[in-house]
């Protein structure tokens, strides 16, 4: 079963099926990051803004404060490899009823959330 930090319910089996489908097409995908509390998102979204750092989320209010959303990576040497179709992971996620950050005015491709 694969690791799956700080996901839980409703959105854990949606995860699990996500995780599932990637590895039986091929794709080695890991969860880097579930719940967070509102200190762990302020820290982030300080980042690369009044911290060092790439800016990486664009929103205090995000729906991993809620256990609503979980990012991925690839396990290896390049987590987000370049040129990579993004779509295709996409479409597995929405596939099992996910909600894909990919879609967004301001795309988050490695993130999924429950579709609500």
């Amino acid at each position: 079963m694969p690791y799956i930090p700080k996901v839980e319910q409703p959105l854990r089996p949606l995860a699990k099926e996500f995780l599932s489908q990637c590895q039986s097409k091929g794709y080695n995908i890991g969860i880097t990051s579930g719940r967070r509390t509102q200190t762990e998102q302020n820290t982030l979204y300080s980042q690369g803004r009044t911290t060092p750092g790439n800016i990486v989320t664009w929103t205090k209010d995000s729906n991993h404060i809620r256990g609503n959303a979980f990012d991925i990576a690839f396990i290896g040497k390049q987590p987000y490899p370049k040129g990579f179709n993004w779509e295709i992971l996409g479409k597995i996620g929405e596939g099992v009823g996910l909600k894909w950050g990919g879609r967004w005015t301001k795309p988050d491709k490695p993130h999924f959330e429950l579709n609500k």
